[in-house]
């Protein structure tokens, strides 16, 4: 479990190294540039290995979930999970974007909270589009017992998961590499999305894809509440995420 900050480090290592590559400009701002970037790197970090050391002990007595955890970010070792969002993303076609693909991660805290918050049961379906890793759709599944999905469009996030699915030999949770735009939710009962990066034209089809879940299906979304037509926003809360506290909302299909 304590293999995630180290990634992360790594990562910023990577990213301060690319100021140093041949070839590499350098004005009058750049070393206060660098200095910023790195103070905020810092202090992410710490945050980070605080919020891991949390789920440690607060998730020590969850042993499925921890073992397939550990199963999960083996595969990250090299190269990390942050390094394939940046590589892979770049290789992705417009209209995406690298901004739109950000990584980021949700806590056990914050989707523990979320699918509390929102009635789960073993009899829901429950979609997280973009997934990255998956920690929330094997969280849901382990935890819950319900039915799965995991959307995302970079491949090593994809194949990753459906290899710990194969390790642990895991029923009712696949994924699945597509836009999440063109996902059929007609079976969905629980979405997830986190939507910090999504600008307008992101919005505008999620509402469409979103248009097709059944009437009484809940939908989570960060950062922002939804304004889909099909909509209602039923409560909000403060949770934790990789890149701090943040908000989440809840609404039902309409």
């Amino acid at each position: 479990m304590f293999n995630k900050p180290w990634s992360l480090i790594r990562f910023y290592f990577q990213c301060i190294s690319a100021y140093f590559r041949p070839g590499a400009t350098w004005s009058v701002r750049t070393p206060l540039n660098l200095g910023l970037r790195i103070l905020y790197w810092f202090c992410n970090w710490c945050y980070f290995c605080f919020l891991n050391t949390a789920e440690v002990l607060a998730f020590a007595g969850h042993g499925s979930l921890r073992v397939q955890d550990r199963a999960l970010y083996r595969r990250y070792r090299f190269p990390n999970q942050f390094w394939i969002a940046l590589t892979e993303g770049l290789k992705v076609e417009r209209p995406e974007t690298l901004y739109r693909l950000t990584y980021g991660e949700t806590s056990w805290f914050g989707i523990r909270s979320a699918l509390k918050a929102v009635k789960a049961t073993a009899d829901d379906i429950f979609y997280d589009l973009g997934c990255g890793t998956g920690r929330n759709v094997f969280f849901a599944r382990i935890e819950y017992g319900m039915q799965a999905v995991g959307i995302d469009l970079l491949p090593t996030f994809v194949n990753h998961a459906n290899g710990v699915v194969q390790e642990l030999n895991l029923d009712r949770i696949v994924f699945h590499e597509q836009d999440a735009f063109q996902t059929d939710l007609r079976t969905a009962t629980i979405v997830y999305v986190t939507a910090n990066c999504f600008d307008q034209e992101c919005l505008d089809k999620l509402y469409q894809t979103l248009a097709a879940l059944p009437v009484g299906a809940r939908v989570i979304s960060t950062a922002r509440p939804l304004a889909a037509p099909v909509l209602r926003v039923t409560g909000s809360q403060r949770q934790f995420f990789s890149w701090g506290l943040d908000e989440v909302f809840y609404h039902e299909r309409i």
